[in-house]
C-alpha cells in the first residue's frame, strides 16, 4: 500500500514481537506496545517483581502509578542499588530472598555481570555471552514464593508476577496459590531450549508449565542478545467460563429434577393424607356402630 490513510485510530499488528516503526517513537500514550495495552485492560493492582536488582522496572511501574510494588532480590550489593527506586512510594517494598521451587540449600552464582548473578551457573549461558564468568559462588538458603508471600501477608494479592531473572520455571513452580490470584505474567526466557536444557529457563519449558495452569503466552519483546526476550503471559478465562457453564447447566438441570421429585413428594403426600383421613373416617364409623350394639 502506498498512499494516505485518514482515521481516527490505527492498530498495527506487526506480529508476538514488539518492532519499531522508522520515524515513529512508542511513547507510552499515543503509540503503545503490547505491555501498555495489557495495562490499559489488566492494571496491576499489586506486583511482585523477582530478580529486580538492576530496576529496570522501576521507572515503568511509576508512569503506571502501581500502587503496591513487592521486589525480591537476592544479591545484598543490588538491593543497595534498588533503595532510591522505592522514594515516594509507601507501598513499595524491597525483600532479599532467594527463590526457587523448594526450601533447600543451593548454590548462588554471582556473575562477571551482575545482572546474571543467581542460581544458573553463568558458564551455561557461554552460548550467548562467551565472556560470562562467575565471580564466586556460595550455598544460600532458598525459599518458594509461596512461603515468601505467607511471611508478607501482603492486604493486596498481586495479580501481576515478574520474574526478570532466569530461570523463571522453578520461581514460578513454587508460587503455590499465589499462581492462582495472578492475571498477567511477565518472564525472562530464553528462546531456544537447547541452549540450557533442562534448566527451567526456556520458553518452551515455562510455556508447558503455564499453559497446564491456565495462561496463554500472547507476546514476547526481545533483549539486546535477540535469543532472550521478556514474555508476557496472560490468563485464559474462556476455560473457566466454559467450566462455570458446564456447572450452571448441571446445576439447572439438578434444580429442575429436585422440583420433579418435589412435585411426586407433593403428590403421594397428599396421597397420603386422604388415605389417612379415609381411614379415620372408617375408624370412627366403625366405633359408632361398636358403640351402637352395646
Amino acid at each position: 500500500f502506498d498512499g494516505t490513510l485518514n482515521t481516527k485510530h490505527i492498530i498495527i499488528a506487526t506480529g508476538a514481537r514488539v518492532r519499531g516503526i522508522p520515524g515513529v517513537t512508542m511513547d507510552g500514550d499515543k503509540v503503545i506496545t503490547y505491555r501498555e495495552a495489557i495495562h490499559l485492560r489488566q492494571a496491576p493492582r499489586s506486583m511482585v517483581i523477582i530478580g529486580a536488582g538492576i530496576g529496570s522496572l522501576g521507572k515503568m511501574l511509576g508512569e503506571w502509578e502501581v500502587p503496591v510494588a513487592h521486589f525480591i532480590e537476592a544479591d545484598e550489593k543490588q538491593i543497595q542499588r534498588m533503595k532510591a527506586t522505592l522514594t515516594g512510594h509507601t507501598d513499595w517494598h524491597i525483600h532479599r530472598a532467594l527463590l526457587w521451587r523448594a526450601s533447600a540449600e543451593i548454590p548462588f552464582y554471582r556473575a562477571s555481570n551482575p545482572a546474571e548473578s543467581g542460581i544458573l551457573q553463568p558458564e551455561t549461558l557461554a552460548s550467548l555471552w562467551p565472556n560470562l564468568k562467575t565471580r564466586d559462588e556460595e550455598l544460600r538458603q532458598s525459599t518458594t514464593l509461596n512461603n515468601l508471600l505467607h511471611d508478607i501477608q501482603p492486604q493486596t494479592p498481586p495479580n501481576w508476577l515478574v520474574v526478570d531473572c532466569f530461570p523463571a520455571l522453578p520461581i514460578l513452580q513454587g508460587a503455590g496459590k499465589w499462581l492462582d490470584t495472578s492475571e498477567v505474567i511477565v518472564a525472562r526466557v530464553i528462546l531456544d531450549d537447547d541452549t540450557v536444557p533442562d534448566e527451567g529457563a526456556s520458553k518452551p519449558e515455562l510455556d508447558d508449565f503455564l499453559q497446564a495452569n491456565g495462561f496463554r503466552c500472547i507476546a514476547l519483546q526481545e533483549e539486546r542478545q535477540p535469543q532472550i526476550a521478556s514474555a508476557l503471559y496472560v490468563r485464559e478465562y474462556k476455560p473457566q467460563l466454559d467450566q462455570l457453564t458446564q456447572t450452571a447447566a448441571s446445576l439447572e438441570q439438578d434444580k429442575h429434577a429436585l422440583a420433579t421429585r418435589r412435585d411426586e413428594l407433593e403428590k403421594l403426600i397428599g396421597e397420603l393424607t386422604r388415605a389417612q383421613d379415609e381411614q379415620a373416617r372408617l375408624a370412627a364409623e366403625r366405633q359408632a356402630q361398636l358403640t351402637a350394639a352395646n
